[in-house]
């Protein structure tokens, strides 16, 4: 199908390295801020990488999540109405647990929320944030390339394919209704190695 091809040409996923110099460059975002603000800023960011690239969530179920959906003793993120209203849990490791932990203990919980949702601020800032992220990045490949929340869902599924994680176990990460859906990676891999 030419359309499909032309859509998988234009995926771009990160590389493990270019996430790991994009999470480092996170404390260098938003300079002009005051120290509150920038606070705010930049522990949002990291978490966009915990639910967006090591969970591989879509936008609105990171956006949608709410702190009783983590369930710490068990390690999983219950994800209520997916895509096509589905719900899945999805495991989470030890990082994934030490960063979220410190998000709701350390951070969320000093702040003032009228609401239940993991995220404090979401009124269309995130994509946003991580451009600001991209902008300041010194790498020009990390700059030349798309960087949006869906495209950190596109490189955590492109990274588990490069590690030998079978196809069906990455379909169900992703909660894809279908195969075909999460065949995709293939072909973007491809295209990359």
């Amino acid at each position: 199908k030419p359309d499909q091809q032309a859509r998988i040409n234009k995926i771009q996923p990160f590389t493990q390295h270019e996430i790991k110099q994009l999470q480092a460059n996170i404390k260098n975002t938003f300079p002009d801020f005051t120290h509150v603000q920038q606070e705010i800023k930049h522990e949002q960011l990291k978490l966009i990488f915990v639910l967006y690239y090591a969970c591989g969530l879509r936008r609105t179920e990171g956006k949608n999540l709410q702190i009783k959906d983590i369930d710490f003793d068990k390690k999983t993120i219950f994800i209520r109405q997916g895509k096509n209203y589905k719900d899945r849990i999805i495991p989470i490791n030890k990082e994934v647990i030490k960063a979220l932990e410190h998000y709701i203990y350390n951070f969320r919980n000093s702040q003032q929320a009228n609401h239940n949702r993991l995220f404090l601020h979401i009124t269309g800032t995130l994509n946003n944030d991580l451009q600001e992220l991209q902008r300041i990045t010194p790498n020009e490949e990390i700059r030349a390339k798309k960087l949006t929340l869906h495209i950190l869902r596109h490189s955590i599924a492109t990274h588990l394919l490069q590690n030998g994680m079978n196809i069906e176990n990455i379909s169900r990460f992703l909660g894809h209704s279908t195969l075909d859906s999460t065949q995709i990676y293939t072909h973007i891999l491809q295209n990359i190695t």
